[in-house]
């Protein structure tokens, strides 16, 4: 069965704990859980071993049955060794998660190959597969041609893309540059809908991507075509910010509407194969 997991954008600003619990009622199997700011100024959540918030995740992730489908967001231009990251791995460690998220803000190809090949050598031993994400505004890696030259020239084994239905679209990736691709490059898919006109400026397209997508099957995406050119089963991390509707009916209704949506959206993909 496919698992579904409650992506961190999704409930932006939710704390892991509450996180988990939102998840469960909504019928998650599993979350995605933010150990490290993606953007400055954003909050960092206290989750170091020993810490009280990780013991009371963990705690609720025992009572709930859930599981951390996947954790983020490593930067590869925020770090020099990834041995300084080994406080973040030993977490990843507790939560038994195996997926890491990476991007990467940096447009040095040299730099984003190189911390990516040392990240995927450091994280081997805890166990751990590295997902890296293209992005149209990020300046080395806005495009799955360039995403997947940085993770063949990193030459391991764990290194791995991550399709994100909106990026994919708005960047121009198609069916056939997926079909030319191994089917081990990919491990789980970050699902949401948007429409099918695409944004005029970058403001816009940055906007969207952050603050404004809609759930699988609300939009204009082709989402089941691109399902069914990734490996079959493949986990849906469920990322669809939706900022003004979240302020405006809460966290729980967010996640039980994105949940009730993507459950459908699946059943919907899965009747038609």
């Amino acid at each position: 069965m496919t698992q579904i997991s409650l992506a961190y954008l999704t409930v932006f600003g939710l704390a892991p704990p509450d996180h988990v619990t939102c998840a469960a009622k909504a019928g998650y199997d599993a979350v995605g859980i933010r150990l490290m700011p993606a953007l400055p100024g954003e909050e960092q959540f206290p989750m170091t071993v020993g810490s009280e918030m990780l013991r009371e995740t963990l705690s609720r992730l025992n009572d709930t049955g859930l599981s951390v489908l996947d954790v983020e967001n490593i930067k590869l231009d925020r770090f020099a060794d990834p041995a300084s990251l080994a406080p973040i791995f030993d977490t990843m460690d507790r939560l038994g998660a195996t997926k890491v998220l990476v991007t990467s803000d940096s447009a040095d190809e040299s730099l984003n190959i190189d911390r990516l090949s040392a990240l995927c050598e450091f994280g081997g031993p805890y166990g751990l597969d590295f997902h890296f994400e293209f992005m149209p505004w990020t300046p080395g890696a806005a495009t799955l041609n360039q995403a997947e030259h940085l993770v063949a020239a990193a030459g391991a084994p764990n290194a791995h893309l991550m399709i994100d239905a909106i990026h994919y679209d708005r960047t121009g990736a198609t069916l056939e540059q997926l079909a030319a691709l191994p089917p081990s490059r990919f491990r789980y898919i970050q699902l949401c809908d948007a429409p099918q006109a695409r944004p005029e400026t970058d403001e816009e397209l940055l906007h969207q991507g952050r603050f404004e997508r809609q759930f699988p099957g609300d939009g204009g995406l082709d989402l089941f075509e691109l399902m069914a050119a990734l490996p079959e089963g493949i986990p849906i991390s469920l990322e669809a910010p939706r900022r003004a509707l979240l302020e405006e009916v809460g966290y729980e209704e967010i996640a039980r509407q994105s949940f009730a949506a993507t459950r459908k959206w699946l059943d919907e993909f899965l009747a038609n194969q």
